[in-house]
């Protein structure tokens, strides 16, 4: 393919680092393009001030003392040593702020196994995409648990792609581990070790090894058990929203309806990928399959009940309410998602359990956009098998699609 050798590797290195220089500039102008990160890192620093006077009172009352928090408190514990030694707040963020980087980088290296046959320079200036998403941006910016999670998921991802390529059993360990510490750092990741899981037990079957990989997963997950049921310091069970009643707080057809079309927006540039659009269309606007999600999708609208004073819900749930007062755009994108999430579905059933996974990893009341940015490419291109070209997200052309549509997301962000 000709377009492969038009991009030099410096060229791709001078894009990477002039997003980075972006991102920096962003630093020094305090940018919160998801406009809850200063608040959320200001509350964590509070937290984090009383764990460097009084460690174990604070460890041991997490979550039931003011101020609280229903993040992790890895994170806090780390920024309280720094709090300890009296380091300088901007220093601190500073620190904290090479996230961005490792991530795109790491994201960089699993696109590599993926994509073999794709020159490097290519594959970098894809990668290096992560530094124009809001929540990458505003939380390297203002320290946030949530992208240590998902930068040790994307890492996770390597190992398990590294495990696919040569079937060694380190690569699986590598894996179990990454995603613990992914888990530790963000909770709702832990889920996605039984899809991980799944796949060593249909390789190695009931062996040694399969004992081995899931002794590890339990060893590590038992402090998380022991901090949280016995100890009894459920920081999870806080929500921003108190009153609300616990069938309505964990409606599953809010989450169903909101990540679907959450979904679907990260789905948009793949749109381009499809050689035949309407071959598309038609099938996954399938008679018998249009009306079996039209009943579904009714009986998930009667009991829709997410309100907008929950916050979140997602850009279309904000768009649907700004636009018409209501949710009814909101329920047309869905039924249109859904109807791709479907066909995705049938494709591998592997994609299916993903799906069911993304929603099981959001079990409180509220729906960020950015729990899914860019968690659902990360999803799309590296773990889920899509019948799709997907090497020819690196031509020019699509991915230019790619950036225009992560760049009008971010100043639709930031100037929201």
């Amino acid at each position: 393919m000709s377009y492969l050798n038009k991009i030099s590797d410096k060229d791709s290195i001078f894009l990477f680092i002039s997003l980075y220089v972006v991102l920096l500039i962003g630093f020094f102008f305090g940018e919160d393009s998801t406009g809850g990160a200063f608040a959320d890192y200001m509350n964590q620093k509070n937290i984090s001030k009383n764990f460097s006077s009084n460690f174990l009172d604070s460890f041991l009352n997490y979550g039931s003392s003011h101020p609280s928090s229903r993040h992790s408190p890895i994170l806090i514990m780390i920024l309280s040593i720094f709090e300890k030694l009296k380091f300088n707040d901007t220093v601190i963020r500073l620190i904290n702020l090479q996230i961005a980087p490792v991530c795109s980088l790491i994201f960089y290296k699993c696109l590599k196994l993926k994509f073999p046959k794709i020159k490097n320079s290519y594959i970098l200036i894809f990668s290096a995409i992560f530094f124009l998403s809001p929540t990458i941006r505003s939380l390297s910016i203002w320290p946030d648990s949530r992208i240590y999670g998902l930068t040790f998921f994307v890492l996770s991802v390597y190992f398990f792609l590294n495990f696919e390529n040569k079937k060694t059993l380190k690569f699986a360990l590598y894996n179990v581990v990454s995603l613990s510490i992914s888990s530790y750092f963000s909770p709702n990741f832990a889920v996605f070790s039984i899809y991980f899981f799944i796949n060593y037990l249909s390789y190695y079957k009931i062996s040694k090894n399969i004992f081995l990989i899931f002794i590890l997963n339990a060893a590590l997950a038992f402090p998380a058990f022991y901090y949280i049921f016995i100890l009894d310091v459920n920081f999870l069970k806080i929500t921003a929203v108190p009153d609300i009643p616990l069938i309505q707080r964990f409606n599953i057809a809010n989450k169903i309806i909101l990540i679907s079309c959450i979904f679907f927006f990260y789905y948009i540039p793949f749109l381009t990928l499809h050689e035949n659009k309407l071959k598309f269309l038609k099938k996954i606007f399938d008679y018998k399959r249009v009306v079996i999600t039209l009943l579904f999708s009714f009986l998930l609208i009667y009991f829709f009940s997410y309100e907008q004073r929950f916050t979140g819900g997602g850009i279309f749930f904000h768009i649907s309410n700004l636009i018409l007062n209501n949710n009814s755009l909101l329920f047309l994108i869905f039924f249109f998602s859904f109807l791709i999430i479907v066909e995705i579905s049938k494709q591998d059933v592997k994609n299916l359990l993903i799906f069911v996974l993304v929603l099981l990893s959001n079990p409180q009341l509220t729906v960020y956009h950015k729990y899914y940015d860019p968690l659902f490419w990360v999803l799309l291109l590296l773990l889920m098998n899509i019948k799709l070209n997907l090497s020819k997200i690196f031509d020019l052309k699509n991915m230019s699609v790619f950036y225009l549509f992560s760049l009008s997301f971010l100043l639709i962000s930031l100037f929201k």
